[in-house]
């Protein structure tokens, strides 16, 4: 059976509780449940309403490997329903938001592709530069050289502690076992760990070296790196946001370099 257009459509496994409004007439399966709403309800207010609701869906689906949510729920669910006039404002107001989200988060996709074309041209030609050689790694100013980074950085492959020594209340020195704790340039702290292997010092370049190989975080703090990750440390010969940019454009380099899933340093 086609559905109308504006049908509110809800999803009830797998991605339990993802919600859209259709564009047009279509059918859809057993998957989702839709709502056409009557003339006393707003189907954009009902969207928000059910966006509200996303994180309750998620926790009763039922199921370890594919969660669903019987079609008895949706029918006693309750919602809350203002008069019409106030459904359409508290629509709009929500609508306005979400637009300013979509054009911010556009922006800055731009701004990231403007900053990756302007790192790549600085980091391989400077600035100003008029004369240029040819090298192993590409044209480079002639007054730069190419160095291997074990020549210009101390490298420590991380190790994993016993897991008996992982912790979520503080205890030790914070600990990150890959880029899944990564954040745009500093990691974010989810585990703690009272036996360390290996250690970073704050201002280390972390390095994924499990895939996907080759991102990099500047580590902010003393800590623990599980085997998931390298820290490289800076020397004298080089400065560590400079390294940390350079690192940033190499890797689909680094990628292709890995052996397999695991990059070796």
């Amino acid at each position: 059976m086609l559905l109308p257009k504006d049908t509110v459509v809800l999803s009830r496994d797998a991605t339990v509780g993802k919600i859209g409004i259709m564009g047009c007439e279509m059918a859809t399966s057993q998957h989702f449940i839709n709502y056409v709403c009557g003339k006393d309800l707003n189907n954009i207010y009902l969207y928000y309403d059910f966006f509200s609701k996303k994180g309750l869906f998620e926790r009763i689906g039922i199921g370890s490997t594919i969660k669903t949510i019987g079609l008895d729920f949706f029918k006693k669910l309750n919602i809350i329903v203002p008069p019409l006039k106030e459904q359409e404002k508290i629509a709009d107001i929500l609508s306005t938001v979400d637009g300013q989200i979509d054009d911010t988060e556009m922006l800055i996709e731009k701004c990231q592709g403007l900053k990756k074309g302007l790192m790549q041209r600085l980091l391989t030609k400077g600035i100003g530069h008029t004369e240029f050689k040819k090298t192993e790694v590409g044209e480079i100013p002639v007054d730069w050289e190419v160095k291997k980074l074990e020549d210009v950085s101390y490298i420590t492959m991380g190790q994993s502690p016993s897991s008996d020594s992982y912790n979520d209340k503080g205890i030790g020195v914070p600990f990150f076992q890959g880029n899944s704790e990564f954040g745009n340039i500093y990691p974010t702290v989810k585990k703690w760990c009272s036996e360390p292997k290996k250690i970073a010092e704050p201002l280390d370049i972390l390095i994924s070296v499990r895939a996907p190989v080759g991102a990099v975080n500047i580590n902010n703090d003393r800590a623990c790196i599980g085997r998931g990750l390298a820290s490289i440390r800076q020397s004298n010969k080089i400065n560590y946001m400079y390294l940390y940019y350079v690192l940033s454009i190499s890797q689909d380099i680094l990628n292709s370099s890995a052996q397999g899933a695991h990059l070796q340093l």
